[in-house]
């Protein structure tokens, strides 16, 4: 059974990574630009694994998100921001691993019904990315001479960046994220394994 359990996590985590990948350089599916902010969807996908699989492959998971998105800001000169993996790397693989404990502990410790642990884990990743992105940025925005114009920017429209960001990000998970959920439950129940 165990060896049946580590193909599951294996096959799954494989699949989520490549989706995350597709959706990274896939214009407007991982990342949707509205005027001069952009709005992610790949925290959802992280939030789903995380969600499903628990907080080990949720932060790998949100490595591979990071490392994307670290590769991605080299070819998009208006995310240079991003180039720094304090920026694009750690606060994505806290997002699964918090999505992820947040999770384990809803479901194997309360009561909270299943869809309610599932919006739940969807605000605690959308969260988690939201304030730990904005505060990275804050912090190392400026420590290079050729990220300063780019700081100035992002701290005109920051306002716009939490208001709108966070708003429209929380919203598509809550939605998403227990559903998605359900199917995977679903079918590690058909692959016989034990659902949470």
């Amino acid at each position: 059974m165990k060896n049946k359990d580590n193909l599951f996590y294996l096959v799954a985590t494989s699949i989520i990574s490549a989706l995350i990948l597709a959706m990274s350089f896939v214009p407007n599916t991982g990342y949707l630009a509205v005027g001069p902010i952009e709005i992610t969807t790949l925290h959802i996908i992280v939030c789903i694994g995380a969600f499903t699989l628990g907080p080990k492959y949720g932060a790998i998971l949100g490595g591979v998100w990071g490392l994307s998105n670290l590769a991605r800001a080299f070819t998009y000169p208006a995310f240079i921001l991003f180039t720094n993996p304090l920026v694009s790397v750690v606060p994505r693989i806290l997002v699964g691993l918090f999505a992820g404990l947040a999770a384990n502990f809803l479901l194997k410790k309360t009561k909270v019904p299943y869809a309610i642990s599932g919006i739940i884990t969807a605000i605690v990743g959308t969260l988690t990315n939201t304030v730990l992105v904005l505060t990275a940025i804050h912090i190392f925005g400026d420590m290079l001479e050729s990220y300063k114009e780019m700081y100035k920017v992002f701290q005109s429209i920051f306002t716009t960046i939490i208001s709108v960001n966070a708003t429209v990000e929380i919203v598509l998970a809550i939605i998403l994220v227990p559903a998605v959920g359900a199917a995977v439950e679903k079918a590690k129940k058909n692959f016989g394994l034990k659902a949470k």
